[in-house]
């Protein structure tokens, strides 16, 4: 894997298994989380709510903490996996091709 790209694995409160989300270095962005499943949307990301179908509360909500001090240790912009609210708000190629 290139070094300017993290891998961090989770285990999920969707499913009994694990998840993996990145953490990315671009040029001009800087680092981008992407949180995949272990972050479904932004509520998710902020503790409101819980993503439909999980296994584990607990489990989801420590992966999503940890990925807060991931997220905070690198001043990451934060992709969650699936919130058509957010998506508009990130830049996209090919207008911004980082």
């Amino acid at each position: 894997m290139p070094e300017d790209v993290r891998l961090y694995t989770f285990e999920c409160g969707t499913l009994e298994c694990h998840v993996e989300s990145f953490e990315i270095a671009l040029a001009n962005t800087g680092s981008v989380l992407l949180t995949v499943d272990a972050a479904y949307t932004m509520d998710h990301w902020n503790e409101k709510a819980l993503q439909g179908f999980l296994a584990s509360a607990v489990d989801s909500v420590r992966s999503v903490r940890k990925l807060h001090r991931i997220a905070e240790r690198s001043g990451s912009t934060v992709v969650t996996g699936h919130d058509p609210e957010a998506w508009p708000s990130f830049k996209q190629a090919p207008e911004h091709d980082d």
